[in-house]
């Protein structure tokens, strides 16, 4: 793909460009915002989990009526 293969080497260059300094604190970004995503998908997945106790527990309630 032209664009895509344009588009990397677009990116290449302005990596080039970027002094040590500014390179370091970009992939400290990507590290922080990785790891910030990891416990906001952790949190959602004990959201999901509590949801189904609740609605097994809701299933239970009702099948003693």
């Amino acid at each position: 793909d032209p664009g895509l293969r344009e588009a990397l080497e677009k990116l290449r260059e302005n990596i080039q460009q970027l002094s040590p300094e500014q390179l370091r604190r970009a992939m400290e970004d990507v590290e922080f915002n990785e790891e910030d995503y990891k416990k906001r998908i952790e949190r959602t997945i004990e959201l999901f989990k509590q949801l189904k106790l609740m609605s097994d527990m809701e299933k239970l309630a009702k099948s003693f009526d």
